[in-house]
């Protein structure tokens, strides 16, 4: 027994005291999250694994957030796209700035099932953003792109056009594997 409630504590859902009760409290999603992060984290080929997972979570959320934002949802989106504009050059600060903005894509669905999920994985994908920056940090024609592309989705949001919105997205990561093959591919 004394097992079991040393666990249900490390999980987060019961919280003791010596010489009170226990209580029972709501599980907090960030401790999976951890859980997720160190576990994942030890699998070799993990970010391309998260990038499918994300792409899963992402094309739902932007279908949603067409028919779902809220004009502040629009308002955090246009400065997450400012933030992304601001950050083109900065590799770090740029891929933190493409994970807010992809974040308020997911906040913008007003799905609590779907953030709750996101936010389990967001260490990870913190390390895909920056990966995905550093890639191509010495493309102007990328920068440009990425800029432009995000652009186009915070409009397809703004609009409402799911379809639109579900087209750049798959594009959007379409052009990330790309990069990334482009840059896997041996030099002549």
């Amino acid at each position: 027994m004394r097992e079991a409630v040393r666990a249900m504590e490390m999980i987060g859902v019961l919280e003791t005291r010596h010489g009170r009760a226990s209580t029972v409290r709501i599980p907090d999603a960030s401790v999976l999250g951890e859980f997720f992060s160190l576990a994942l984290a030890q699998q070799p080929a993990i970010i391309e694994d998260i990038v499918e997972v994300r792409i899963a979570l992402e094309r739902q959320a932007l279908r949603l957030a067409c028919t779902r934002a809220t004009p502040d949802d629009l308002r955090n989106l246009e400065r997450a796209l400012g933030e992304i504009e601001a950050t083109i050059d900065d590799v770090l600060r740029g891929g933190y700035a493409d994970l807010h903005f992809h974040t308020q894509l997911v906040a913008s669905a007003h799905s609590t099932a779907l953030s709750t999920v996101y936010g389990t994985i967001t260490h990870l994908l913190e390390r895909s953003h920056v990966e995905r920056r550093r890639r191509i940090a010495d493309s102007s024609k990328a920068r440009d792109y990425l800029v432009d592309h995000h652009r186009k989705i915070y409009e397809a949001v703004r609009t409402g056009d799911a379809s639109m919105a579900d087209d750049l997205i798959l594009s959007h990561f379409a052009i990330g594997a790309a990069w990334k093959m482009q840059e896997a591919a041996p030099a002549d």
